[in-house]
């Protein structure tokens, strides 16, 4: 799958997705992730994903994506990501890991 197919495919999804690349870059979030925490498109592209979530769960986050990258699963963690206002928002996690095209780094989303 291209990466602009997975980008097109996870816009029109209901449910709040971001993707990321293999250094933990927002490369894409959709618009019910944009809605959720207030931030809009061109400020969440190539910002660090571990500053969506409270400082005291950054390293668990950035584990979780080494993790992902190293081809374990992380499915359905909770967890908690913040608003551009740094209100708190229950989520749920689960990290998959896709190489849209061979020349390119994996893609997590």
């Amino acid at each position: 799958m291209h990466s602009d197919t997975l980008i097109t495919f996870c816009n029109t999804l209901q449910d709040p997705v971001i993707g990321s690349g293999d250094k933990g870059r927002l490369i894409m979030a959709n618009p019910a992730f944009r809605d959720m925490v207030g931030y809009s498109r061109q400020e969440m592209i190539g910002l660090d994903l571990t500053m969506l979530f409270p400082e005291h769960r950054r390293q668990d986050q950035t584990r979780q994506l080494q993790a992902c990258l190293q081809g374990r699963k992380v499915v359905d963690t909770p967890s908690v990501v913040q608003t551009r206002e740094g209100r708190p928002v229950p989520t749920r996690v689960t990290l998959s890991r896709f190489r849209p095209d061979t020349d390119q780094n994996p893609v997590v989303v």
